[in-house]
């Protein structure tokens, strides 16, 4: 090495850099996470919409079956056909409960959507939590490195300019 050459520090190594690759899944990892989130909040709105709408049914039905009633009721008055119409009052009340064990099923498998899609919305979110803090750990660590690769650049940059500083030295003293 020539003492007229220009010193140039290296940059610091790969190492005290994340990794691109990492960063690079991190950010896959998180759009997909981000991704399955909007999933679940479609989800959870369809299951609180269809949630609604069996509930409305529900109560139409309840409507009907009290307008059929009052309707039965005054047709049997009007027969005077007791037994009948007890008859009759019974295979209504049976399909009155039939379908409301219907629109309950219902609406425990809409409840059943809601909860699960809680469960994988918790999820993701520690999921996401996890990858952020494997994010900043790794971040930390690269700028540790980053910051002894400095130290050590510094410490060979002053022992250059020692020896920069001794050759110049040693050079005038054996110049005529």
């Amino acid at each position: 090495m020539s003492a007229s050459s220009e010193y140039t520090p290296l940059s610091p190594s790969s190492a005290g850099q994340l990794d691109t690759r990492t960063r690079w899944d991190l950010v896959d990892q998180v759009t997909f996470l981000l991704q399955r989130n909007e999933e679940l909040h479609d989800l959870l709105r369809s299951a609180n919409t269809g949630a609604d709408a069996v509930l409305n049914k529900n109560q139409e039905l309840r409507e009907s079956m009290a307008k059929l009633r009052a309707e039965l009721d005054r047709v049997y008055r009007e027969m005077g056909n007791e037994g009948q119409r007890q008859t009759d009052q019974m295979h209504l009340d049976m399909e009155v409960a039939r379908r409301q064990e219907r629109i309950s099923r219902q609406h425990a498998h809409q409840i059943h959507l809601f909860k699960t899609a809680l469960h994988m919305s918790t999820m993701l979110i520690a999921r996401l939590d996890d990858h952020l803090a494997h994010f900043m750990e790794s971040r930390d660590a690269a700028r540790a490195e980053v910051t002894d690769l400095q130290l050590q650049l510094a410490e060979r940059d002053r022992t250059i300019a020692n020896l920069r500083s001794q050759l110049a030295s040693a050079v005038s003293h054996h110049t005529p």
